[in-house]
């Protein structure tokens, strides 16, 4: 059903580069994009171009920042109109249960949650909209969201380079 929505989504990233990224990472950190498989997108896109260490970095900078970005959105709209925030992202289902389990995880844990949780996906983000509700800091907010945002992004790009260059090992031998 949204196969061509992802198909279209990464063949526009392969075509514009780091914009278009921005632009996916951007939404799916503000739960817009919930549908798009960044955890895919992100390993298979520097694959695909061959990445250089620079250009690597440069496209894990963009991604983390506007991951962490759109995260932001929901924390300042989450702040702004309360839960009622679920019901005004556009394309998303978040669920009355999916709201009281994030909210249940951010008043146990507070800020560690939103790191942990922001590196376990189908989970990052939605703690942003307790944290928002709540007024929690905005710099822990920021000091708990982006790094473990830049970790998770990290970690699946170097383990796919090193699935890909593993395998690309085996199949010479």
């Amino acid at each position: 059903m949204t196969d061509w929505l992802v198909d279209g989504s990464f063949e526009l990233v392969l075509l514009v580069g780091l914009p278009a990224l921005f632009v996916v990472f951007l939404l799916k950190g503000a739960i817009v994009g919930k549908i798009l498989p960044t955890s895919i997108f992100l390993p298979g896109y520097v694959l695909v171009i061959s990445a250089s260490r620079l250009e690597l970095v440069a496209i894990l900078a963009v991604t983390s920042v506007a991951y962490f970005a759109g995260q932001l959105l929901v924390y300042r709209y989450a702040r702004l109109y309360g839960v009622q925030v679920a019901n005004m992202i556009p394309g998303t289902q978040i669920t009355d249960r999916e709201i009281k389990r994030s909210t249940g995880i951010f008043e146990r844990y507070g800020g560690p949650g939103i790191f942990v949780t922001n590196c376990v996906p189908f989970l990052g983000g939605l703690l942003f909209v307790p944290a928002g509700m709540t007024r929690y800091p905005i710099r822990k907010t920021i000091a708990y969201g982006y790094p473990s945002t830049l970790l998770y992004q990290t970690v699946l790009v170097v383990a796919a380079i090193g699935v890909f260059q593993f395998a690309s090992e085996r199949v010479l031998i």
